[in-house]
This record gives structure tokens, C-alpha cells and sequence, in this order.
């Protein structure tokens, strides 16, 4: 699991269904042991301090599309630790990895 932090808009339905259904997760996760969580916290793929504007952001950008986006994101009782991803590596992971998402950053904005 980790946050892309890129634009919303270059990620595919399936990353960015993905990353928003993991921040619940990874909030959840905080909100009991915290083990898996903190691990990819240490390991620099995810910032809890912007769990709630990437969350929203995502949410933003998956009602555009027309996708569901129902799950809401709480944030009570956890502790918000901080976290650094690197946003440079983390989009070159993500165009490397998946051939929609390069599509959708190389095409740039004009797209469905």
C-alpha cells in the first residue's frame, strides 16, 4: 500500500479507487495495533498529516469520473504522525508499473 501523491487526474479508476480505499485502511489500522501502518510510514509510502486532503482530493476527483465514493474517512481517536513520501520516485513507480496510469500522465488532461 502506499499514497501516490501525484494528480489525481493522471491516476487509473483502479489506483485511484485503491489509494482512497488504503487511507481508510491505513487509518484503521493506526486506530488499533498501528504495526502495518507505521511500517509503511517509516518506509516512506505514506503521510498520515495528509490523509485527510489526499482523501478528499481523491474523493473529488473519483465523483468527476462519475464513480461511487461513498466510504467516508474518520479520522477520530488515531494520532496523526508524519510521514514523507517521495512524490518524484512514487510517480515514476506508478507509470512504470501500471500502462493506464502512464497513459493518463502522458496524454496530460484531455482525457475522459
Amino acid at each position: 500500500m502506499r499514497m501516490w501523491l501525484c494528480n489525481p487526474k493522471h491516476l487509473c479508476n483502479k489506483h485511484l479507487n485503491a489509494e482512497r480505499y488504503e487511507i481508510i485502511k491505513a487509518v484503521g489500522n493506526l486506530r488499533n495495533t498501528g504495526r502495518w501502518a507505521n511500517s509503511l510510514i517509516k518506509k516512506g509510502f505514506l503521510e498520515p498529516q495528509n490523509f485527510r486532503s489526499r482523501f478528499d482530493a481523491l474523493t473529488h476527483e473519483m465523483l468527476e469520473r462519475g464513480m461511487n465514493a461513498g466510504a467516508v474517512l474518520n479520522l477520530d481517536g488515531i494520532e496523526i504522525t508524519k510521514g514523507k513520501v517521495d512524490r518524484n520516485k512514487s510517480l515514476l513507480d506508478l507509470i512504470n508499473r501500471c500502462p493506464e496510469c502512464r497513459g493518463r500522465f502522458f496524454r496530460g488532461f484531455d482525457y475522459e
